[in-house]
């Protein structure tokens, strides 16, 4: 479903599961062929405007839906860790973005210098560091990056042992199931930080944040 058609459902929990970061509900945020915004700033402010809204619409007691992001093999909420690997199954709620898809964040990346004085030698390192093994086992993937490595067999039955993402049937279907709806990938920079920073709970202050916020991001999309 689309990000509006979360924010309408009747069960509270899939809206409570849409107040995610604007720049995961947007998706595509820039449009880098004409180094602007893929979205106009009243599209911004009706987003905006719309998540306050359907979030004040919310029971209380239906407002406390686990929002959890995937880390070092579990899934991660303040002061609670959920193992993939027992015998609990989970139910999982993906926040869809506005295209009707699921926006992927990519915190790690890896890449050679143009100016390399040993380009050979700097790719092997990045093949070894991509083998599905290293990527499953490595301490380096399990306890210094954020989210899942990209081999999607990761946490399938084959995943060795020992490594901290290993998931029960269940609850690896329903990771896999969430990255084949992947329809936006960005790289967090500073358009996210600015998306990140939008007041929402007075109308004026609303309206201000936006203009401010989106004629900041239209500077740094001009200036990059």
């Amino acid at each position: 479903m689309t990000w509006e058609r979360m924010t309408e459902d009747p069960d509270p929990n899939i809206c409570a599961a849409s107040n995610g970061y604007l720049y995961n509900i947007i998706g595509n945020l820039a449009d880098y062929s004409k180094d602007a915004p893929a979205f106009s700033e009243e599209e911004l402010l009706g987003w905006v405007t719309k998540q306050y809204d359907t979030w004040q619409s919310i029971p209380e007691e239906s407002r406390d839906v686990l929002r959890v992001w995937m880390d070092q093999g579990y899934l991660s909420d303040p002061g609670v860790d959920i193992s993939l690997s027992g015998k609990e199954e989970y139910t999982m709620i993906p926040l869809y973005n506005r295209l009707g898809g699921v926006t992927a964040n990519i915190t790690t990346f890896a890449a050679i210098n143009r100016n390399a004085r040993y380009p050979d030698e700097a790719f092997r390192v990045i093949d070894y560091l991509l083998d599905p093994e290293v990527q499953q086992t490595s301490n380096i993937f399990q306890y210094c990056m954020q989210g899942l490595p990209v081999y999607t067999g990761t946490g399938n039955s084959d995943t060795p042992s020992g490594s901290c993402w290993q998931m029960n049937e269940t609850n690896y279907k329903a990771i896999t199931e969430m990255q084949e709806q992947i329809n936006a990938a960005n790289f967090p920079g500073p358009v996210d930080a600015n998306l990140w920073t939008v007041q929402w709970y007075d109308e004026e202050a609303r309206k201000k944040s936006v203009h401010e916020k989106y004629v900041l991001i239209e500077m740094l999309l001009a200036e990059s």
